[in-house]
């Protein structure tokens, strides 16, 4: 039987590393697009933003595998952008090349800056400059030579003058001669303006053509075209009939060169940092063109820029990145917007980069990437999944994707009979349905069709411990398991998508407004539909307003940072810590009130970050237009997504406000809130229940070689009161005699010495790593992402310990945030990992191995607020006794 091991259609690779470029995170995935032709994308985090980069490696020995300049369709004097060309040169891969000039407006007509070389023949001369640009050259035995080339070329005159022509085949002012053949157009642009146009047939002058319009560029020939205000040479020396002759000196062999075509400088030369001759300054998106020391090996490249997740590249890093790839010679192409990469996938071609324009940009040419294998046996095929993580107790489904010869030519297989199979102590197939009974680290996956087998491994996570549903709420009744995406947790917080065919859906309620319940192996959670949706908060129809508007500030907003369902939710802020100690309120006024109707019941979904002692409800007008109002929530005693419900009074009318409003006078906090789906109904009481996260607080009942303390917040105040309780605190973490105390909230104790986190700061202690990481204002910055990563990776510690002062699921840059997570995360591969942050609500959780401890504090300092939540004002204290760690939430005041 044979056999081949390949990977999926696309493999991800996550690494985590700080290198001479600066990569703090990175992604990497690699495909295959011809034999002897690999695609590597690279999605790097580094001090100075994303990086999106791809790098085409080319294997020239291959005897099928080509490399060529390609060039617009509509002749040398035309522009065309990359993906047509390539469409119409059929490569497997094609990148912009050559810088250019533009002539007119119309952006379809320009010429190549640099020399142009194709089946041997010379195109184009070089750029008028001598050692500026370089060139990239391919001999006829398929070696990629980078140098600079200079070009002569000079006429003679029957009396034996000679003159210089300063280009052959380029857009010019014609202040100097330019020859032009038909590669370049069809047919001149005329000798209007005191042009001279000389048009030579076989060596001879046929025509001297003044203020005329455009003439056939004869294909046995050329045109010479120059104005002769400038210089006589052309007047004063041919007459029709005269012989020329045209001498063409190059500094390379033109001879043993099949196709050239122009560069920027060069970037590396033998292996080292090469002079920067043509220069293309500040951080801009990037093509490059680089060879091993064989000149075999060609790698085609481009960096995007420009963009929010794709800042580019300065020369000097582009450089530096190079040398980490580890080329010989590279050079530099045209960049900016021309920027440009197409492969071919199954026969169609697509841009595979991420241009800086809104449309692709016409070129002067390319450079392209040919596959001329015949047609071969069947080698291989592609195994095809959702993704390669599951949960034990769950199904994933497999199927055959493309089929490939032996050169990884796309054929057409019979694959009706293919065979499952996989390791048993992990699972086992029916049909094409892997059924997965224990975790694993990878789990082989093998198809067979006929002799051919190709494996791939996936990672069996542990089964559910927690279910996700997105979208979790339906303007409709008749739900299927189809209509939403489940994500399943497993104890250690690992994560992956369930198949449909696992999900158990139950009705909960019926009727205008209801939940049905989904489980998956015997973990259950909700999703809601209403029927009479009143609003879902996708667009802006609401405005702001405060009471008292001396003391209370906020603002109310769409935001995509989280949704119950839809794209968007509405974010009411609010301020309570200023001014008087009354009762405040911030308001989200609808635009156009809703009508009431017939129905008795308000419902909404709200988001809480934390609880707090504040009051949710509703306002409404009555028809002789009197308020009043429905209460939806007495006291916010939750954190995340909970669905309220008010009784609408007998006489209301229309719904005009959603409020949020402090009651208990002291307690002066500021926060936000989340609504999503409100809907006006008519149903008795239902059941929105969410599963929560499991967790347990270990007790402390041994005597640790290590303790320390985190406390989060404590209310600024100068009252008698914030005072003693401040000093009743300080006595209180004294009592517990660690050797550490965290402020997360740079709250400081005369003579009781406190960590705050002012920046990023690291110890070690006992083989533990402390880090302090400042995500102020939503916020963590490049420098300190660089420390972090290098502080992860510096060794392997027994625990690590990392001190945030703000909610960093917060973090206003969501892709930061997944790096933090993925940090955080591959540490926590080999290490115990614990993140304490500042939040509304204590809380402790797993997600990807990471522990993660929400540290609540003292959000209040009044008499009223201390007595109401005595219970809940904690600290927490850690004890650490080698890989043994003891997390308790300890009450302050009892």
């Amino acid at each position: 039987m044979k056999k081949r091991i390949i990977s999926l259609f696309l493999v991800l690779i996550l690494i985590f590393s700080v290198n001479v470029n600066g990569a703090i995170y990175e992604e990497k995935n690699e495909k295959i697009l011809s034999r002897g032709v690999t695609l590597t994308s690279l999605k790097r985090f580094t001090v100075n933003g994303w990086q999106n980069i791809n790098i085409v490696t080319a294997d020239l020995s291959d005897k099928y595998i080509t490399a060529d300049i390609i060039t617009p369709s509509g002749g040398m004097d035309s522009l065309e952008n990359v993906k047509t060309m390539a469409e119409k040169n059929n490569s497997v891969v094609a990148i912009n090349a050559d810088f250019f000039s533009w002539s007119g407006n119309t952006g379809t007509k320009g010429s190549a800056i640099g020399t142009v070389i194709k089946d041997n023949t010379l195109l184009s001369s070089s750029y008028e400059v001598d050692d500026t640009c370089a060139t990239l050259l391919i001999t006829d035995n398929d070696h990629v030579l980078l140098d600079y080339v200079n070009t002569d070329i000079t006429i003679t005159a029957p009396n034996g003058n000679t003159a210089a022509v300063k280009h052959l085949n380029k857009y010019d002012s014609l202040a100097e001669i330019c020859i032009y053949t038909s590669d370049f157009k069809k047919v001149t642009d005329g000798s209007y303006n005191n042009i001279l146009e000389m048009v030579v047939v076989d060596g001879t002058v046929t025509e001297m053509r003044r203020e005329m319009d455009g003439v056939m560029v004869p294909e046995n020939g050329y045109v010479i075209r120059h104005l002769p205000e400038y210089d006589p040479f052309l007047t004063d020396n041919f007459n029709v009939g005269d012989e020329i002759e045209i001498d063409i000196q190059t500094s390379i062999d033109l001879e043993k060169i099949k196709s050239a075509v122009g560069a920027g400088t060069k970037l590396v030369e033998n292996g080292k940092p090469a002079k920067i001759t043509h220069n293309i300054s500040g951080t801009q998106p990037r093509t490059l063109a680089a060879v091993d020391k064989t000149g075999r090996t060609l790698y085609l490249i481009t960096v995007d820029g420009r963009q929010t997740n794709a800042v580019g590249m300065t020369l000097d890093e582009a450089t530096e990145f190079l040398l980490e790839l580890g080329v010989y010679n590279a050079v530099n192409l045209d960049g900016g917007g021309s920027t440009t990469l197409v492969t071919k996938d199954n026969g169609v071609h697509r841009v595979i980069n991420s241009p800086s324009q809104s449309s692709l940009r016409p070129v002067a040419n390319g450079l392209g990437i040919f596959s001329n294998a015949p047609r071969g046996s069947f080698t291989t095929f592609d195994i095809l999944c959702n993704e390669k993580t599951m949960l034990s107790n769950t199904t994933k489904t497999f199927t055959v994707g493309t089929c490939y010869d032996e050169f990884h030519n796309p054929i057409n297989v019979n694959t009706s009979s293919v065979t499952w199979s996989a390791d048993e102590r992990y699972g086992f197939f029916k049909e094409n349905i892997f059924h997965a009974t224990n975790p694993g680290e990878n789990v082989e996956i093998t198809a067979t069709i006929g002799n051919i087998s190709t494996k791939t491994y996936i990672t069996v996570y542990n089964a559910p411990q927690r279910l996700s549903v997105s979208p979790s709420h339906f303007n409709k009744e008749n739900i299927t398991v189809n209509d939403f995406n489940a994500t399943g947790y497993d104890k250690n917080g690992n994560s992956a998508e369930i198949e449909a065919r696992d999900i158990t859906l139950t009705h909960n309620t019926s009727g205008e407004i209801g939940s049905k319940k989904v489980t998956v192996a015997q973990v259950s959670s909700f999703i809601s539909y209403s029927l009479n949706e009143t609003d879902n908060f996708e667009t802006v129809g609401f405005t702001h307003t405060t009471y008292p508007k001396e003391f209370v500030s906020g603002n109310v907003t769409l935001t995509d940072y989280l949704s119950k369902s839809g794209k968007t939710s509405a974010k009411l802020s609010y301020d309570f810590t200023n001014g008087e100690a009354v009762t405040k309120a911030s308001y989200l006024v609808f635009n156009s009130p809703k009508n009431v109707g017939d129905n008795s019941k308000i419902g909404v979904w709200v988001y809480s970050p934390g609880p707090s002692r504040h009051t949710i409800k509703a306002e409404l007008t009555t028809s002789q237009n009197e308020l009043c109002t429905a209460t939806l929530c007495e006291k916010v005693d939750f954190n995340g997504w909970k669905y309220l419900t008010g009784d609408i009074p007998e006489n209301a009318a229309v719904l005009t406000k959603l409020y949020i409003v402090q009651n208990n006078t002291g307690e002066r906090t500021k926060g936000f809130i989340l609504f999503d789906d409100l809907t006006l109904f008519n149903s008795g009481t239902i059941d929105f229940s969410e599963t929560k996260d499991a967790y347990t607080v270990s007790q402390n009942n041994e005597t640790a070689s290590l303790s320390f303390l985190v406390t989060g917040k404590l209310a600024p105040s100068n009252t008698l009161l914030a005072k003693v309780l401040k000093a009743n605190v300080k006595t209180k973490l004294q009592s517990f005699n660690a050797d550490y105390c965290w402020s997360l909230e740079n709250v400081t104790y005369d003579d009781f010495p406190v960590i705050i986190i002012d920046g990023y700061k690291s110890f070690i202690r006992d083989n533990n790593l402390f880090i302090n990481l400042n995500n102020s204002d939503a916020y963590i910055s490049k420098p300190q992402f660089e420390k972090l990563s290098k502080d992860l990776k510096a060794k392997s510690y027994s625990n690590i310990f990392v001190f945030m002062n703000e909610d960093f699921s917060l973090m206003a840059d969501k892709s930061e945030l997944k790096v933090l997570k993925a940090l955080l995360s591959d540490a926590a591969k080999t290490q115990n990992v614990y993140a304490f942050y500042n939040a509304d609500g204590d809380n402790m959780y797993k997600e990807g191995n990471v522990n993660y401890i929400a540290v609540k504090g003292i959000n209040n300092a009044s008499a009223l607020a201390v007595s109401q939540n005595i219970d809940t004002l904690t600290c927490v204290k850690v004890d650490v006794e080698q890989d043994s760690v003891k997390v308790n939430f300890e009450n302050f005041l009892k």
